[in-house]
């Protein structure tokens, strides 16, 4: 990991340390995974890019944060 990359990883953590502080769960194609593991893929960028979802119940409170694939790195290949 370059330096630009490690502080994007730092930056993306910072942005979502405030929804893990209130019990928000971190999800990445559907699997529970710490904020920290997916701070690496979305910043890395080996699978291709990534979305976040942010899901909230009734009241609107977010509960968790569904980060998608969007673009497969074979996509860009071909």
């Amino acid at each position: 990991m370059n330096k630009k990359q490690s502080d994007e990883m730092e930056k993306f953590i910072r942005n979502f340390k405030s929804y893990k502080k209130h019990g928000v769960k971190f999800k990445i194609n559907g699997e529970e995974i710490h904020l920290k593991k997916i701070a690496k893929i979305c910043t890395l960028k080996e699978d291709g890019e990534y979305m976040s979802d942010f899901i909230g119940d009734d009241s609107g409170k977010v509960i968790e944060i569904h980060f998608h694939q969007v673009k497969s790195r074979y996509a860009q290949e071909m």
